[in-house]
């Protein structure tokens, strides 16, 4: 990508991130889906894209978009873990809560087992799954790591 396809990319992503944080979903839609016609493989386009879709409720496209990201090559864990937490979160509002699980095991384990925010989010996934059993485990790890 030339430097002046570079920019517009980042002009494209930037304008797309504004009117996300002003609540303008279907102007940030089409300003992002700018920013991957110019970029189809920009992480932060797929990662803002998803988002996007997640809030117009459109969860199999969320999903599709950070996926894809997810797939990128040469991903840092940083945006691994930025990616997995927002795939988590609209598995949950699919309702998929074994996948969301999943995406928050995949978490924990990146961010090398230091966190009792994800595990309880995590033991919420299973709350919400009905694992009781499994929830109160995570929960009482998250306390004990608090410790």
């Amino acid at each position: 990508m030339t430097n002046e396809a570079a920019d517009a990319n980042q002009a494209s992503l930037q304008r797309g991130i504004a009117y996300l944080q002003r609540k303008q979903w279907q102007q940030a839609q089409a300003a992002l889906r700018q920013a991957l016609d110019e970029a189809p493989r920009s992480v932060a386009a797929l990662y803002w894209m998803g988002f996007c879709q997640a809030h117009l409720g459109k969860t199999t496209q969320a999903q599709r978009f950070l996926e894809s990201a997810l797939e990128q090559g040469g991903l840092d864990d940083v945006w691994r873990v930025k990616l997995l937490r927002l795939l988590a979160r609209v598995n949950i509002q699919a309702g998929d809560y074994a996948f969301a699980a999943e995406c928050l095991d995949r978490v924990f384990t990146l961010t090398g087992g230091s966190g009792a925010p994800v595990l309880n989010q995590l033991a919420r996934v299973f709350c919400k799954s009905g694992d009781f059993n499994r929830a109160f485990d995570l929960y009482m790890r998250a306390l004990n790591q608090g410790r």
